[in-house]
């Protein structure tokens, strides 16, 4: 599956230099909003949140700063945060969208969408052409999942403002998901065309030509997104996945190596890094790789499938006939775990049970036709 998601670009300075003036200077407010882009850059939003909170001590009233600081503590899986200073920027700065937009979203995020809806309603009362509110409410009615409604909605806004990029991506991701991939790839080549530094309009971009096999434009599109933001994980794991799928396993591997640095619980990357070590023949590795997907998800079949086969390349057999017996127990439906216990109970000189294995796989497979 391909990943899309949402977020912006790097910041350009260096982070050790900034970092090195900051313990000179813990208190200077310019090199904490610097260690606070750079850790944004870097997906450290519980960092970023930590300076921005340094600053704020000291400006209290700054209405964007906390709209800032709450949308990186949303980021950071703290709702509950976030949605405090929001209310509070909101209070200092009731006229100001932005704070609205970004409250709704940390609603959402709280599953309290009954409660964004209400918020929503009220702004577009007071504020009928405000392209931000009709917006907000496309967000509101794409997590109720309303798709037709969350249509309209981002459409108006894009009525109101053509040149309203955020619009035009949430509008494409609703309709990539409703399964109407040509007008999703419309707008988020819209959004590209508009806001061409958006690290995230790339990544969504590269999504719909990989779903319409459009492989080398994908390829393109990942790259550019990672040459705004080295740290996007998603850009990583589907480039890998498109290499993976065109037999680059080297490249593969590197790109889901990249994405498991920064996401250790991957499930995705390990399974597919693993199958990528198997095709490689690097089977040491692979069975690494399956151990992990096998400690984070217990009933995942194909892992345990994958372990059997790396098990018994290394002629690990007993390893092995347990690994694919345990594949068969979760999903006896699948022919090709039959195979290999077959070749691995051949391998123990267990003809009798060899065979069953077999001719288990030969029905399965006949079945299949």
């Amino acid at each position: 599956m391909i990943i899309r998601t949402k977020g912006k670009g790097s910041p350009e300075r260096s982070a050790a230099a900034v970092q090195k003036k900051l313990q000179q200077n813990p208190d200077d407010k310019d090199l904490l909003l610097e260690a606070a882009d750079h850790c944004e850059a870097e997906r450290d939003f519980e960092g970023a949140a930590g300076h921005l909170e340094k600053v704020l001590a000291s400006q209290a009233g700054d209405a964007v700063l906390r709209r800032r600081l709450g949308r990186l503590l949303r980021k950071a899986g703290k709702p509950e945060e976030s949605l405090a200073h929001l209310e509070e920027a909101g209070r200092l700065a009731p006229d100001d969208l932005e704070i609205h937009v970004s409250l709704v979203k940390t609603l959402l995020a709280l599953d309290r969408a009954g409660e964004a809806e209400r918020h929503v309603l009220r702004l577009l009362s007071k504020n009928p052409e405000a392209a931000l509110c009709h917006y907000a409410l496309g967000l509101v009615r794409s997590e109720q999942d309303r798709p037709e409604e969350a249509i309209l909605a981002f459409e108006r806004a894009l009525d109101i403002d053509p040149r309203f990029a955020r619009a035009h991506s949430d509008l494409g991701l609703v309709y990539d998901r409703s399964g109407r991939v040509d007008e999703a790839l419309t707008h988020f080549r819209r959004a590209v065309r508009l806001e061409p530094d958006r690290s995230v309009w790339h990544l969504n971009l590269g999504a719909v030509y990989a779903e319409k096999r459009l492989k080398n434009e994908a390829i393109a599109e990942f790259q550019r997104a990672l040459a705004l933001d080295p740290h996007n994980v998603e850009a990583h794991f589907n480039l890998g996945m498109i290499y993976h799928d065109q037999g680059a396993f080297e490249d593969a591997i590197r790109e889901f190596k990249i994405a498991i640095e920064s996401d250790e619980d991957n499930i995705k990357a390990h399974y597919l890094l693993g199958r990528a070590y198997i095709r490689r023949g690097i089977y040491d590795r692979a069975r690494r790789q399956m151990l992990k997907v096998i400690s984070l998800d217990p009933d995942n079949a194909r892992a345990y499938y994958y372990l059997g086969v790396a098990e018994n390349k290394t002629d690990n057999v007993d390893e092995a006939i347990a690994a694919l017996e345990k594949a068969i127990a979760i999903h006896p439906d699948d022919g090709r775990p039959y195979y290999v216990l077959g070749i691995a109970y051949d391998k123990k000189g267990v003809k009798d049970k060899a065979r069953e294995a077999y001719q288990a796989a030969d029905r399965l497979q006949q079945g299949n036709r």
